[in-house]
C-alpha cells in the first residue's frame, strides 16, 4: 500500500518533524533510563558496601589496638596501671562485639560472603578471659612483689596468640569485604557498559532513520522537485518545458513549476519576436552601409593620396632639416666629396671658421686649388686609399694650411657606398688640435721646472738637515781618526820593541783599517745625501736605508739624551725609489721628533723607529716620539707649505717630505702617539720585480 503523504509542504514538513521529534523523545527516554538505573546502584554501593567495608577495615584496627593494649598489659609495672590497661582492652572488645553485629545485621543473603559472627565471638570472649586472668595474675603478682612481679613468659605467650587469632580473624572478615567491595565495582562497570553499548546503538539507529527520513522526504520531494525547476528556469525552453518542469501535485512547488512553465513558454515567445526584429534591422543597416560604402570609396581614394604625398613630402623636409641641423651645429669639420672627381661638394660652418674660406669658395673645388702641393698629394693619397679599400682611415695628426695660418687636425675619412657596395662620396671629420698641442707642451715644460724647482728644495732641506747634524757628523768622523791615530802609536811602539811583536803590529793596522773604512762609510753617506743629482729609482732595503740614517743621528740623540728603540719587521719586501730621498724624508722625521722632544723631560725622552709589512702589499714606516704632540685641526697642517709650529722654522720640509713620498706612490700623515707625543707614518709601494729582505 502507497503511502498517502499531505498535499501541502507545510504538513509535509510538520510530519518529518514529529517523527524526528519521536525518535529524540525515544532515545532521550531511554537514555535517561539507562542513567536513572546507573546511578541508583552506584548510590546502593556508596551507602551499603562502602559502609560494610569501612566498618570491617575499622574492624581489624580494633583488633590492632587490642593486640597493641595487650602487649602493653605485660609491661605494667604498677597495680594500677595493670588495672587502668585492662579496663582499656574491655572498652575496646565491647567496640569489637558491637562491630560485629553490626556487620552480622547487614550481611549479604550470599553465603560465601557471611560473616562469622560466632567464631569471631568466640575468639573476643575467649581473649577477655585471657586478659581477665593475666590482669589478676600480674595485680597479686605486683601486690605480694611489692612492685617488683616476675616475668610470666608462658601467660604473656599465651595472650599474644590470642590477640594474633583475634587481629587473623578480624583481618579474615576485612579481606572478605574488600573482595565483595571489588565484584561490586566490577558488576557495576559491566552493566554501565552494557548501558553505554545500548545508548550508542539507539543514538545510531535514530541517526539512520533521521537520515532516512531527511533523504526521502527533503531530498525527493523537496530539494530534487526545487532542483527541477530551477534548472527548467535557467536552461529550459519550449521544447522540453512539459518533460523537465515538475508540474504534478498539488502543493506549493507543483504551483511554482506550473509558474515556471508558464513563464518559459513567454520567454520562448518573446524570442521568436526579438529574432524575427533582428533580421528585420540586420537587412536594413546592410542596405544602408553599402550605400554608404559606395559614396565613401570613391572621396576616401583622393584624400588619401593626396595626404599620403603630403606626408611624404613634410618627411622629407623634416629629415633634411634634422641632419641639417646637426651637421652645421658639430663643432668639428665636416666635409664630403665625390668619389668620382674627389670635388668638395658640402661643407659646415665649422669647416668654413677652420679653413678661413666661405662655403661658395670651397664648393666645386679639389685640394689641389686649395692647399700646396705637397699638402694636396698627401690629401689625395689618402683620399684615394679610402675609396679603394672601403676602410675607414684615421689620421691622428696631420698640418693644414688654412687662411690663418698652419693648424694642426684629426681626421677621419669614410667612405659612403650605394646599394651595389660602389663608392659615392667620402665624408670626411677633422677637428683642430692645434691648442690641445700647444697645452700639452706648455704642460710638459711646467711639469719639468716644477720637478727642478723641487729637486732644488729637496737639495737645500738636506743641505740644511746635514748643518744641523755638523756636530754628530764631526764626532762620528773624529772617532774613528781618533782611534787609528791611537793604534797607530800603538803599532809603531810594538815595532820599536826588540824583538818587534809583528802580530801585535798586524792587529794594529786591522783596526786602523776598519776605522779608516767606518770613516769613509761616513763621508759616503753625507756626500750622498749633500750631492745634487737628478732622482735614480732602484730596488733597495728599506731596512738598510734607514740603518744608515741612524749611524749618522746617534750622536745626535745621545747629545739630546734619547732612548731610541728600533721596531724593523724581518723579510719585508724590496721597494722601489731613489734611496737619497727616502732618506731625506727619514732624517727630516728624525730631526723633528728630537726638536719635538726637547721640551720635555730628559726622563720621559723616548722615540721608536718601526717598520712593517702592508696587508695591501708595500712596507709601512713609522717615528714616534713622547713630545707634547700635534693639535688635532693642526695634524694635516703640518704638510702645507711654509706653515710651522717651530719659532725659527720656514715651514718646507714636511711639505718636501710629502710630495717625495707621493712621487713614490705612498702616502705620509700624523696622528697622536699613547700614551703621549706624536707619531707620523708613511708608506712606500713595493717592487714590481719581487722579492724580500
Amino acid at each position: 500500500m502507497k503511502l498517502q503523504l499531505p498535499q501541502s509542504l507545510t504538513a509535509q514538513f510538520t510530519l518529518v518533524v514529529s517523527c524526528l521529534a519521536a525518535l529524540v523523545v525515544a532515545a532521550g527516554a531511554t537514555t535517561f533510563y539507562s542513567l536513572t538505573a546507573s546511578s541508583h546502584a552506584l548510590r546502593q554501593l556508596a551507602e551499603d558496601r562502602l559502609e560494610r567495608l569501612q566498618d570491617a577495615q575499622d574492624l581489624a584496627q580494633q583488633t590492632l589496638t587490642i593486640e597493641r593494649m595487650a602487649l602493653q598489659l605485660s609491661t605494667d609495672s604498677t597495680v594500677d596501671a595493670v588495672r587502668d590497661t585492662q579496663r582499656h582492652v574491655m572498652e575496646h572488645l565491647a567496640s569489637f562485639d558491637r562491630l560485629v553485629d553490626r556487620l552480622a545485621s547487614a550481611s549479604p543473603t550470599r553465603k560465601d560472603v557471611g560473616v562469622d559472627t560466632l567464631a569471631l565471638h568466640r575468639s573476643s570472649q575467649r581473649f577477655r578471659n585471657t586478659i581477665n586472668i593475666e590482669a589478676q595474675i600480674r595485680e597479686r603478682a605486683l601486690a605480694g612483689a611489692n612492685g617488683a612481679a616476675a616475668p610470666m613468659p608462658r601467660l604473656d605467650e599465651d595472650s599474644r596468640s590470642q590477640a594474633d587469632a583475634l587481629a587473623m580473624a578480624a583481618r579474615e572478615q576485612s579481606d572478605r569485604f574488600t573482595r565483595e567491595y571489588r565484584e561490586a565495582v566490577l558488576h557495576l562497570a559491566r552493566s554501565a557498559d552494557r548501558t553505554r553499548a545500548w545508548v550508542a546503538g539507539e543514538v545510531v539507529v535514530s541517526l539512520l532513520l533521521a537520515w532516512l527520513i531527511a533523504r526521502i522526504f527533503l531530498g525527493r520531494r523537496v530539494m530534487g522537485r526545487l532542483g527541477q525547476v530551477s534548472h527548467a528556469l535557467r536552461h529550459g525552453h519550449r521544447g522540453d518545458a512539459r518533460t523537465g518542469v515538475p508540474v504534478h501535485g498539488r502543493d506549493e512547488i507543483a504551483d511554482m513549476a506550473r509558474a515556471v512553465e508558464q513563464f518559459l513558454e513567454d520567454r520562448h515567445q518573446r524570442k521568436q519576436a526579438e529574432d524575427a526584429l533582428k533580421v528585420l534591422n540586420a537587412e536594413l543597416e546592410a542596405r544602408v552601409a553599402q550605400r554608404t560604402a559606395e559614396l565613401s570609396a570613391a572621396l576616401a581614394g583622393q584624400t588619401a593620396e593626396i595626404v599620403e604625398r603630403q606626408h611624404a613630402e613634410e618627411a622629407v623636409r623634416a629629415s633634411e632639416h634634422f641632419l641639417n641641423s646637426i651637421i652645421e651645429n658639430i663643432p668639428d669639420m665636416i666635409f664630403v666629396k665625390d668619389a668620382a672627381t674627389l670635388r668638395f661638394v658640402r661643407f659646415n660652418k665649422a669647416g668654413e671658421q677652420l679653413l678661413g674660406y666661405r662655403r661658395e669658395e670651397l664648393l666645386g673645388k679639389s685640394v689641389h686649388d686649395l692647399f700646396p702641393a705637397r699638402e694636396a698629394n698627401f690629401f689625395a693619397m689618402k683620399d684615394r686609399d679610402v675609396l679603394r679599400s672601403l676602410q675607414m682611415v684615421d689620421i691622428a695628426e696631420e698640418p693644414v694650411l688654412t687662411r690663418h695660418g698652419s693648424r694642426l687636425v684629426h681626421t677621419m675619412k669614410i667612405p659612403i657606398v650605394d646599394a651595389r657596395g660602389e663608392p659615392q662620396f667620402l665624408l670626411g671629420i677633422s677637428r683642430d688640435i692645434t691648442e690641445d698641442k700647444r697645452a700639452e707642451a706648455e704642460l710638459r715644460e711646467s711639469e719639468r721646472r716644477y720637478r727642478e724647482v723641487q729637486m732644488a728644495l729637496a737639495h737645500a732641506n738636506r743641505v740644511t738637515t746635514m748643518g744641523q747634524l755638523t756636530a754628530s757628523i764631526s764626532h762620528e768622523i773624529k772617532q774613528p781618526i781618533a782611534a787609528s791615530a791611537t793604534n797607530a802609536q800603538a803599532g809603531l811602539l810594538w815595532l820599536r820593541a826588540q824583538p818587534p811583536n809583528l802580530e801585535e803590529v798586524r792587529q794594529a793596522f786591522e783596526r786602523i783599517d776598519k776605522d779608516m773604512r767606518r770613516a769613509s762609510e761616513v763621508m759616503n753617506r753625507i756626500y750622498g745625501l749633500v750631492k745634487k743629482a737628478p732622482p735614480s729609482m732602484e730596488t733597495l732595503r728599506i731596512n738598510a736605508a734607514i740603518d744608515e740614517v741612524i749611524a749618522l743621528m746617534r750622536s745626535e740623540f745621545a747629545r739630546n739624551r734619547i732612548g731610541v728603540r728600533m721596531a724593523l719587521a724581518q723579510e719585508l719586501p724590496l721597494v722601489q725609489g731613489d734611496r737619497v730621498a727616502l732618506q731625506q724624508v727619514m732624517l727630516n722625521l728624525l730631526m723633528n721628533a728630537v726638536e719635538a722632544m726637547s721640551a720635555v723631560d730628559v726622563e720621559a725622552r723616548a722615540m721608536t723607529i718601526g717598520t712593517r709589512r702592508r696587508e695591501s702589499g708595500g712596507v709601512l714606516v713609522s717615528v714616534s716620539d713622547s713630545g707634547p704632540g700635534v693639535a688635532a685641526d693642526e695634524a694635516e697642517r703640518l704638510f702645507e707649505p711654509f706653515f710651522t709650529s717651530k719659532a725659527g722654522g720656514m715651514g718646507m720640509g714636511l711639505a718636501i717630505c710629502r710630495s717625495i713620498v707621493e712621487m713614490h706612490g705612498g702616502r705620509l700623515w700624523a696622528g697622536p702617539n699613547v700614551p703621549r707625543g706624536a707619531v707620523f707614518q708613511f708608506t712606500v709601494p713595493a717592487s714590481p720585480a719581487g722579492g724580500v729582505e
